[in-house]
């Protein structure tokens, strides 16, 4: 059990949860700060939007510009309005068309 709990030290995310549970009210922010907050190290990230809707449990929206206004826009002011983190994000298109998104 040791080794386990000595592992978790360095194999886990680190956030605030007054940020994601007390003040934010999109199930979206709330995951994507969750998310962005693994890949913090980093900075910047790239995600394929269908990864990204995969990650935020938002497969219902098939057309990108609901997803964009309703996920996407909605998480980005919240996180930074209320985190202590800053995010933007840029749309890549990849070969055949495929839409991405950068956080830089």
């Amino acid at each position: 059990m040791k080794p386990h709990l000595l592992l978790l030290k360095e194999q886990f995310t680190q956030f605030e949860l007054l940020y994601t549970l007390a003040t934010m009210r999109s199930r979206y922010s709330m995951r994507m700060y969750e998310l962005l907050k693994s890949y913090e190290c980093q900075r910047q990230h790239a995600f394929g939007i269908d990864e990204l809707k995969k990650s935020l449990s938002a497969e219902k929206y098939s057309r990108f510009p609901d997803f964009r206004r309703n996920v996407l826009d909605v998480a980005v002011k919240e996180i930074n309005g209320l985190s202590d983190i800053r995010v933007a994000y840029r749309i890549e298109r990849r070969a055949a068309g495929t839409p991405s998104c950068c956080s830089p």
